[in-house]
């Protein structure tokens, strides 16, 4: 009978997930319908795949499609001028508006503003508010990020880190990296030890960075985070390890996060795994030898200035 009940319990949890799912589609399509009744029958628009598109025709034939990434923009980037008339759609950082152009000659131009002309005001009004509830419905999450204008800054290739976190365990941790032009590669030299120098390790590493290098406003729900760049990196790391019983050269895969907050403060969390090849005993009956192969790991995190 408990088997039963939970199976109900279960099923109804499902059917009414799917029916609110189904309710905010049959919401969404009613109000991109509302918009498409509103506009010139010469302009018609459709979110698909998280793209906002809108079609331009004349005489029945289609002469132009211009699509943008809603995840680019907010509510807040939508107005409308009652001067010129028009629905404007703002890209705040650059031209992310792809405009295809159908013809005899067919190309494409990029643009920072999608616009949309509605000579009826009330109309225009309506428009924009409908739309503001459609971008603000499909960009909705507990996590969101917006493009913020005038934060792409030309950053120096010098980060100079800091590795805090070891005080815990009685040591400390700096290291250097040298970054290219392209923001792609980046060449990462650390150095950590224990106080009693025990314990050390050195070594080099290749960053390979992903992802564009934008600054974004990042909140968690109500709460603002700030202005962060976020990438993922990964590479190959040759590190040199000191212990109070061996020493090592090891060869590790490592990858990470790298938050660059604003223009010179960055947070990286660093984490490396691969294996050791034992160069040197210092102890009679130490738990490795000379040439024995052992499994080797790192996790740090570094709180750095980039000058």
């Amino acid at each position: 009978m408990n088997y039963l009940k939970l199976g109900i319990f279960f099923y109804v949890i499902c059917i009414s997930t799917i029916t609110t799912y189904s309710q905010e589609i049959e919401e969404t399509e009613q109000i991109i319908s509302d918009i498409n009744n509103l506009l010139n029958p010469k302009v018609d628009i459709d979110f698909d795949k998280g793209f906002l598109t809108v079609n331009y025709y004349r005489n029945n034939n289609l002469i132009k499609i211009s699509k943008l990434n809603i995840d680019e923009i907010i509510p807040a980037d939508i107005s409308y001028s009652t001067n010129s008339k028009q629905i404007v759609i703002k890209c705040q950082y650059e031209e992310c508006v792809e405009n295809k152009l159908l013809g005899n000659i067919k190309k494409k131009t990029f643009t920072p503003r999608l616009k949309v002309f509605i000579a009826d005001t009330l109309k225009g009004k309506k428009v924009l508010k409908l739309l503001k509830i459609v971008i603000g419905e499909k960009n909705k999450s507990n996590i969101t990020k917006t493009v913020s204008p005038g934060l792409e800054y030309k950053l120096s290739h010098h980060l100079v880190s800091t590795m805090p976190l070891l005080l815990f365990w009685k040591g400390f941790g700096v290291s250097y990296e040298y970054i290219t032009t392209s923001e792609k590669l980046g060449l990462y030299i650390p150095f950590s030890f224990t106080f009693n120098m025990e314990y050390y390790q050195t070594g080099l590493a290749f960053k390979f960075y992903t992802g564009k290098n934008k600054s974004h406003n990042y909140n968690f729900g109500n709460l603002y985070l700030g202005v962060n760049t976020i990438r993922y990196y990964l590479g190959p790391e040759f590190m040199y390890i000191s212990r109070n019983d061996i020493d090592y050269g090891s060869l590790r895969f490592q990858n990470g996060v790298s938050i660059q907050s604003k223009k010179h403060i960055n947070i990286t969390v660093h984490a490396g795994v691969g294996a050791g090849y034992v160069l040197n005993e210092k102890l009679i009956n130490p738990e490795y030898n000379k040439g024995d192969v052992i499994f080797d790991w790192n996790v740090s995190f570094n709180l750095g200035y980039r000058f």
